[in-house]
């Protein structure tokens, strides 16, 4: 069920810490609460490069777990000063991710709001700069 406009922008600074130009995808989705999180789920599409590929965001307090299923599979868990490592299998390939969130913020309600990450990123364990999530959701939860 669409019952939400989510808006995702991402930034990503690479090595050097030169900022790549944002890429703001805006799509219909659902939004949800379940147990103390609210979820966040939609379609990618070309504007992503991930087409086919469904993606949802389980934010809490305290933490946000970011899930990808289809053409691009990962579960990346941003938790403040604490690094995780997951995989992302890609139709070029598997990688191995690491995160660590040096922001994290939730000023989400039952009517929507907005969600931010800051985090460090490693892809196959070579630092490969600091990228940003910022999850804005208009729609009531269901």
């Amino acid at each position: 069920m669409e019952n939400a406009i989510i808006s995702i922008l991402g930034t990503n600074n690479g090595p050097d810490q030169r900022p790549d130009a944002p890429v703001e995808l805006i799509t219909d989705g659902r939004f949800y609460k379940e147990g103390d999180a609210y979820v966040v789920a939609y379609q990618e599409s070309e504007l992503t490069g991930m087409t086919g590929t469904t993606t949802t965001f389980h934010i809490t307090r305290d933490k946000i777990t970011l899930s990808r299923a289809g053409d691009v599979n990962t579960q990346m868990v941003f938790e403040k000063h604490r690094k995780h490592v997951s995989l992302m299998e890609t139709p070029f390939g598997a990688i191995t991710v690491g995160v660590c969130a040096t922001k994290l913020t939730d000023n989400l309600n039952d009517s929507g709001g907005v969600a931010t990450v800051v985090y460090d990123v490693e892809i196959d364990h070579e630092k490969a700069g600091t990228n940003s999530i910022v999850v804005s959701v208009k729609g009531a939860v269901s």
